[in-house]
């Protein structure tokens, strides 16, 4: 089957491809360039296409490849959709979600994609509640990139984006009775590249997983960071303030791919 990924939202769809390729699919994923402060595309031996016309170039570009692939596989971009369904009624279409996307965007604005898919998926299980019959698809973690090892510290962290979250995590973590001591790392400035995030965990023992939505609220979801931890080998403090210190197997690479596979079948 020829697969091809539009659009990656922190390397799921180079991982995903990865995956698919290992068992004898042509899977491609094609991006904009830009949106990779991380350098998950040349980690991954991809591509990106630069643009003159930014957005539209690139909608073009994706339609016209589209043209050799049994499945399109759109990240996100739900815009893009109805314009593929236009010229290709006939090909399968799967729109994913990987959380702002629809948690930020009114319902209104992406029902018509939602309708002309043939299925939507949801990498986290909260955005059942934005999309209530998408299917909850778990992002997998490149197992073989962060490879379990026994943690040498006891030390803890986490890695915000920006500094005014930090007051809230604490106050946070105050209130439910975790006075921890850990290391704070800033990654909007100064993002840390996808291939050097195994020696950053290799230094810690439990990493922090809080996150917040634009209203203050806790989001209740495992962060990508969270589980590539988990598959490292750390303990993991997620949304629920428990600790974690094993990757589910829903989240290993060839089992989301399986399940990805039986979808597909499905269409």
């Amino acid at each position: 089957m020829k697969i091809l990924h539009i659009w990656d939202i922190g390397g799921d769809s180079y991982l995903l491809a990865k995956y698919q390729n290992k068992i004898g699919h042509q899977s491609k994923v094609i991006k904009r360039a830009g949106y990779n402060p991380y350098g998950i595309v040349q980690f991954y031996g991809g591509t990106e296409q630069k643009t003159i016309f930014f957005v539209g170039e690139f909608y073009l570009n994706a339609l016209l490849k589209s043209r050799n692939f049994d499945i399109l596989h759109v990240h996100s971009i739900f815009k893009l959709v109805p314009i593929l369904r236009r010229f290709y009624p006939k090909k399968k279409i799967i729109l994913h979600y990987h959380g702002s996307d629809c948690r930020t965007t009114p319902p209104n604005k992406r029902l018509k994609a939602e309708q002309m898919s043939d299925v939507v998926l949801l990498s986290t299980p909260d955005l059942k509640k934005f999309v209530p019959d998408g299917q909850y698809v778990p992002n997998p973690i490149d197992t073989e990139h962060f490879r379990h090892q026994t943690p040498t510290s006891s030390k803890n962290f986490t890695i915000l984006v920006r500094e005014n979250k930090l007051e809230k995590l604490k106050n946070f973590l105050s209130a439910s009775n975790y006075n921890l001591e850990f290391d704070v790392i800033y990654s909007g400035q100064s993002p840390i590249p996808y291939a050097d995030m195994p020696n950053l965990f290799s230094k810690y023992g439990t990493y922090i997983d809080l996150k917040f939505s634009f209203d203050g609220k806790i989001i209740p979801a495992m962060s990508n960071t969270g589980r590539q931890a988990l598959a490292q080998g750390l303990t993991v403090l997620n949304y629920e303030m428990k600790l974690i210190d094993k990757l589910p197997n829903q989240f290993e690479p060839d089992n989301v791919v399986d399940v990805i596979e039986k979808i597909y079948a499905q269409l």
